[in-house]
């Protein structure tokens, strides 16, 4: 069902399947553009986790879908006082799932673990969406690169890949990295010629150029975070 979280005044949305339980987990979308590709399969991760017993939660960031707050008023700090917040209000939630630039967040107050599906650097997340900028501003005939890109955006903020950034959240992505103070089960995606016991059967859904849907992956997403959680 849809829920909200009180944060710094406004209601944020929340994705929750709560029926309070003891296990619950907060899945922490990647970041940006990339959570609009795999939100289907999340969804479908938390009706897989309902029926193996888990309470999860999935948070909208704020600045972002149906927010409140301006974009150019958010950065990773605003992003993670706002997650811990939600966990929170939702009764303290021990277990975290964090995929790709969501590891970056993960560090929430009162957890005891967290799971993370393939985590990025913050530096990752910009050169890709830098690549993008280049080759958007190439199509309408201006030559640009990095170098240039990156001095704009530390300066004056800057549109990347659909997503406004401000001169904030840019000098707090470039040098972040998936913090190491919690317990962490880390797994990978593969395919089913090279599965392992740290890794997950899917696609990488974020890589695509639109948002898709991968049964088999979300099964597998809740089937390993309900067995961790034990």
């Amino acid at each position: 069902m849809i829920g909200s979280y009180p944060f710094n005044g406004n209601n944020e949305y929340c994705l929750k399947i709560d029926k309070n339980r003891t296990k619950k987990v907060l899945i922490i979308a990647p970041l940006f553009e990339e959570a609009n590709r795999v939100r289907h399969t999340l969804v479908e991760t938390m009706r897989a986790l309902d029926t193996l017993g888990v309470d999860s939660f999935l948070p909208d960031l704020p600045g972002r879908n149906e927010s409140a707050i301006p974009s150019d008023a958010v950065d990773l700090n605003v992003w993670q006082a706002a997650l811990n917040a939600c966990a929170s209000h939702s009764g303290n939630i021990p277990y975290i799932a964090s995929l790709r630039g969501g590891s970056l967040l993960d560090h929430v107050i009162g957890a005891q673990a967290v799971w993370r599906l393939s985590p990025v650097k913050g530096a990752q997340i910009l050169r890709a969406m830098v690549r993008t900028r280049i080759a958007s501003e190439r199509e309408n005939g201006n030559e640009v690169n990095s170098k240039d890109i990156m001095e704009i955006a530390k300066t004056d903020g800057i549109a990347l890949a659909g997503n406004w950034m401000s001169a904030n959240m840019v000098a707090q992505l470039e040098p972040a990295i998936p913090p190491s103070a919690l317990p962490c089960r880390e797994v990978k995606i593969s395919s089913a010629s090279d599965s392992g016991a740290d890794s997950i059967q899917g696609s990488p859904l974020w890589l695509r150029a639109e948002p898709d849907h991968d049964a088999q992956m979300a099964n597998a997403m809740a089937g390993d975070i309900a067995e961790w959680i034990g």
